[in-house]
């Protein structure tokens, strides 16, 4: 893992990737902030207790989903990256750059535009589960987001993302 860590953090560096300055951080050219997993779990359960899972989860994913793919169309854009159908490699490495997790592509079927995605490093899970305890539904709404957001970009096709397995 931590060879891994290194090359990415290289890629990164090579790319001139990531800027800083007094008003923005931008990693591959994407307005970022910078938020704790803790923040982004407070807000989560914050807003189930207020409002219910439902609604929750369709705030949480969908801005993910906007993200993804918003951040995914500039990665593309500005570093002229092409998609590889047979490795998408780079692009799942992109959740340990933001500290989501490491993602792993387990099955990939372009005609069906179907593709299935472990998290080996559940990150948000974790600390979900620290502070609010084990819960009866998958969590990381706006990891789901994320991903379905970046696959409708990269296999051109309308995408939906499901967490079927939780820590």
């Amino acid at each position: 893992m931590k060879k891994f860590l290194i090359k990415l953090i290289s890629r990164v560096v090579g790319f001139r990737a990531i800027e800083f300055n007094a008003f923005s951080v931008k990693l591959w050219g994407v307005p970022m902030i910078n938020l704790s997993l803790e923040n982004l779990a407070s807000n989560q359960h914050s807003l189930e207790k207020e409002f219910g899972y439902e609604e929750a989860y369709s705030i949480f994913y969908n801005l993910g989903k906007i993200q993804g793919r918003n951040g995914t169309n500039i990665l593309l854009k500005k570093y002229n990256i092409s998609v590889n159908k047979n490795d998408f490699t780079f692009f799942l490495e992109q959740a340990n750059l933001i500290g989501a997790g490491h993602l792993e592509l387990f099955k990939f079927n372009d005609k069906e535009c179907i593709a299935v995605i472990e998290n080996t490093v559940p990150n948000y899970a974790r600390v979900y589960m620290e502070k609010y305890g084990k819960q009866s539904h998958g969590v990381d709404f706006y990891l789901t987001g994320l991903i379905a957001g970046a696959a409708e970009v990269l296999l051109d096709c309308e995408a939906e993302c499901r967490e079927i397995k939780c820590l």
